[in-house]
Order: structure tokens, then C-alpha cells, then sequence
């Protein structure tokens, strides 16, 4: 518990007796103290500035007046400075605990000057052009949203005037109302999260009561602009500055001049919504009337149709299928006694004698003929014989001889084929003769 400091009691020469505390409850109320001035926007000069471990420090001047400012690593995003540039520092007071040094906890930090803001935007502006985010498809708004939700300042105006444009055009629809820091990019970044993370949300405002140029530098900034680019749900902007239009109105899906405008777009007017629905249901009930008495004249033409001249049809086809189907019972009928009185008749009766007469004839016919036997017999002799006609017996004994080499054994040909000297073998039809070859002046000769 923190001690509360001891009320002054005056000394006994009357004068108040002084405060009593230790340094640990003075820093105390120095940080509650410093705390209940909130955030501030602190004009003045760079100097000094030196980045150690992440945490940038530098001092922040005005003729013989500085102060020290401090910028955490979270913070290094939304306070980029220079030494010799005059800015805008918003944060908050500190103490240091171990030297009680006052110090500014930046926030951010924005340049000061018409000049320098406009630049600043002109550079922001042609990168997101660059990266496609300028001329991006923009979301249609819902007809009816489910959860409506409003990023804005602790201004109340700026929540009056969007709730009663609600109230006026649809009383109890649901909105949801965050509030962030408007002089801060981070912390409208952080309510825009906080919007896009409400259950049901289809919409998210965000809304501002105007502002001058500095005031307004945070709706310029980058990583802000290309959240709304990014949203899954539409954005709407609502920053009341007709003039000076920051960057988030050029890429948000649209861009109302007032909130209160802003709450006429989104938020749907129950009247003429009660009345656009009577209107589809009149539509629509006319529509499904004339379906009906369309089908029903339909329906009636056919049924008439039906109770006319098919119906004739029919019945006149039904009796003619009966009638086909006594003939055909009457022809199966006749044709089984026909075949029955052909069987009693005597023509039929000699046709079946004369075929079994015809069968018995062949069989008897059959009968006398030789073996099968005697003619295969026959018919192997002449296969024989023609064999034997071929055989090279058969041609010696007709006068043929066959002249072969005794050394070699080969058939001779020709007169060609034998040298004098040489040994023959004659084969004749009933034995073999041995022959020497000679020559004479006239021709070869064998003896």
C-alpha cells in the first residue's frame, strides 16, 4: 500500500511544517502527477540524436528551454527523426526511478510545416501507388449489416452525432464504439484490429471531428493506410476536413465528409427497408398467383383433353387388343386339331409307310455291298504300284545304269567327270560291274 503523505502541522512559531516523504513516495506522486497531464504534443528542435540498444534518445529544444525525449524499440516505427528538424513529439512524461531524470515517452513524432507534412504525405502516397493500393477494387457495403463498429476518439461529439443519425433512420441497430488515440498512427492501428476482431462485424467506421494538417498526419500514415487496404470487411472513413484530405479517404472502400453522413451511408433507413420488403413480398405474391392461375388453365385444358377423344381412343384401342387376342386363342386352337385330323388321315398315314418302306430298302441296299474292307485293300495295291513306278529298281530294270567313282563313290554325270585311268563302278538291274577308263585318238571309251 502507498503510504499517504502526513498532513502539515505549523511549528510552534506558526509557520507550516514541511512535507515529510521518502524518495520513493516523492517519485511516486512525481509519476501520478505526470500521469494525470496524459498524453502531450511537445513542438520544438531535435538535438543529439543517438540510437543505443534499440532505444533512440535524443533532446528536444525551444530557445534556452529542452527536455529529453525517449523512444522505446515498439515505438521506432511511428517516430522517425533527424538532429536539426523541428517536429511534433506526442507522448507521455516519465520519471526515471534510478536518476529522476525527467523524460518524454515518444509516441510519435511528426514533422512541423505545411511543407514538410505535404512531403511526407506526397512520398506515402507514391509508394502506395507503386504497390497497387491506390487504385485497389474497392468493397461494396452491405445492405443490412450484422455489427456496425465505430473507431474513434474520446470525443463524445463524434459518438452523439453518429448515434442519433443511427437512431433517427433505424432505431436499436447494433453498433460498437472503440476508442484510440487519434494523435497516434499506432494506436488507430491497434483500434482498427480491435474493430476487425468483433464478432459479426460487416463495417468499421472510422471517424474524427476535423482537424488541421498535423493533427490529422496520423490518418497518413503507412502501415494504416495499407491495413484498410487489407480489411476483409469494408472501411469507411469519417474524418470531417473538407481541405486537407489525409491518405486512409484514398484508400478506404469510401470516404464520408462528416460521421454523420458516414452513419446515413452504412446504417440502413428501417422505413423505407420495411418498405422496399413489403414491396418484393406484394411482387413476389402477385407473381406466384399468376403461376398458379397459369398451371391451373393449363391443367384444365389438359384434363379436358383427357376426358375427350384419347379417352375414345383408348377404349376403341382396348377392345380391338381384346379381340386380336381371342383371334390368336381361336388360330391356336384350330391349328391343334387340324394337326390332330392330318394325323387320322389315310394319305398320312401311306406317306409315313412309303418313308419307313424307303429306309428299310437302303439299309437292305447297304447291306449287299462288299466290305469296306476289300475296297481299302484294293485301293492300297494301286498306291503301291504307283510307289513301285517310282522307284529307282524299277528304271534299272528297264535298261538304266548308274555310273559311279570307286574312290570317291559319286554319281557321274557327263564324260566330263572321268580322267583315264580312273576306276568305275557300273550298278546294273541285277548286279555291279568294275571298269578301267582308257583313251583312243578318236574319243574317251570304257571297257
Amino acid at each position: 500500500m502507498t503510504p499517504t503523505p502526513s498532513p502539515r502541522q505549523p511549528d510552534l512559531f506558526g509557520a507550516p511544517e514541511p512535507l515529510r516523504l521518502t524518495v520513493t513516495t516523492l517519485h511516486r506522486e512525481m509519476k501520478r502527477a505526470l500521469n494525470s497531464l496524459g498524453t502531450l504534443a511537445v513542438t520544438g528542435e531535435a538535438h543529439d540524436v543517438k540510437a543505443r540498444n534499440g532505444t533512440t534518445y535524443f533532446t528536444l529544444k525551444e530557445r534556452s528551454s529542452q527536455i529529453s525525449v525517449t523512444v522505446l524499440s515498439s515505438k521506432q516505427k511511428w517516430c522517425q527523426v533527424r538532429s536539426g528538424e523541428s517536429v511534433v513529439v506526442s507522448g507521455r512524461l516519465d520519471t526515471s526511478q534510478n536518476t529522476g531524470r525527467l523524460s518524454l515517452m515518444a509516441e510519435s513524432i511528426l514533422p512541423t510545416g505545411e511543407g514538410a507534412i505535404a512531403q511526407l504525405i506526397e512520398q506515402t502516397r507514391e509508394r502506395l501507388r507503386t504497390d497497387g493500393v491506390l487504385d485497389r477494387l474497392r468493397k461494396a457495403l452491405p445492405i443490412l449489416p450484422r455489427q456496425v463498429v465505430v473507431v474513434c476518439g474520446t470525443d463524445a461529439a463524434v459518438m452523439h452525432d453518429f448515434q442519433t443519425v443511427a437512431d433517427q433512420r433505424f432505431p436499436g441497430f447494433p453498433i460498437h464504439y472503440i476508442t484510440a488515440n487519434q494523435s497516434s498512427a499506432e494506436s488507430l492501428l491497434d483500434g482498427l484490429e480491435r474493430a476487425l476482431a468483433v464478432v459479426g462485424v460487416d463495417v468499421v467506421v472510422l471517424a474524427r471531428g476535423g482537424g488541421d494538417a498535423t493533427q490529422l498526419l496520423p490518418y497518413s500514415d503507412e502501415t494504416l493506410c495499407r491495413a484498410i487496404a487489407a480489411s476483409p470487411v469494408a472501411v469507411i472513413t469519417a474524418i470531417g476536413h473538407e481541405i486537407d484530405r489525409p491518405l486512409c479517404d484514398e484508400v478506404s472502400d469510401l470516404r464520408a465528409p462528416t460521421p454523420s453522413v458516414a452513419a446515413s451511408q452504412v446504417i440502413p433507413d428501417l422505413a423505407a427497408f420495411v418498405q422496399h420488403l413489403d414491396s418484393c413480398v406484394t411482387r413476389c405474391r402477385r407473381a406466384v398467383e399468376q403461376h398458379v392461375g397459369n398451371h391451373a388453365v393449363l391443367l384444365r385444358h389438359r384434363r379436358q383433353l383427357l376426358d375427350g377423344a384419347p379417352l375414345v381412343r383408348l377404349r376403341a384401342a382396348s377392345a380391338r387388343l381384346d379381340s386380336i387376342r381371342w383371334a390368336d386363342a381361336v388360330a391356336g386352337s384350330l391349328a391343334v386339331r387340324r394337326a390332330a385330323l392330318n394325323e387320322l388321315h389315310p394319305e398320312t398315314a401311306m406317306k409315313a409307310r412309303l418313308a419307313e418302306t424307303e429306309l428299310h430298302t437302303r439299309s437292305l441296299v447297304f447291306r449287299s455291298q462288299p466290305p469296306r474292307t476289300d475296297r481299302f485293300h484294293h485301293q492300297l495295291a494301286e498306291l503301291r504300284a504307283r510307289v513301285d513306278s517310282y522307284s529307282p529298281q524299277q528304271v534299272l530294270a528297264r535298261g538304266f545304269a548308274i555310273v559311279r567313282s570307286t574312290d570317291t563313290g559319286s554319281v557321274l554325270r557327263g564324260p566330263d567327270d572321268v580322267r583315264e585311268g580312273d576306276r568305275l563302278s557300273i550298278t546294273l538291274a541285277t548286279g555291279t560291274v568294275q571298269v578301267v577308263v582308257v583313251a583312243d585318238d578318236a574319243a574317251q571309251r570304257l571297257f
